[in-house]
């Protein structure tokens, strides 16, 4: 299975980073390469991905990790 992984430096709250991740309707506005994401971003749940180079290309991924505040992990 491939796996990607990001890291950066962000000059904001864990909080703050926190309500952004996992605030699927917000997606569009930080993320470019997001169009759109449906559904509930929390422990068990599928999202649906819609990518902006291809929207009618969405993608379900599955929230498979989900410890507020500290680690998510999206399974697709």
């Amino acid at each position: 299975m491939k796996t990607f992984s990001v890291t950066t430096a962000i000059r904001a709250t864990p909080e703050k980073i926190w309500a952004l991740l996992t605030h699927a309707p917000d997606y569009p506005s930080w993320n470019p390469t997001v169009a759109r994401v449906d559904g509930t971003i929390t422990a068990g749940q599928t999202v649906t991905v819609y990518p902006t180079l291809n929207r009618a290309r969405a993608f379900p991924v599955s929230v498979t990790e989900f410890e507020p505040g500290k680690a998510m992990t999206w399974t697709g």
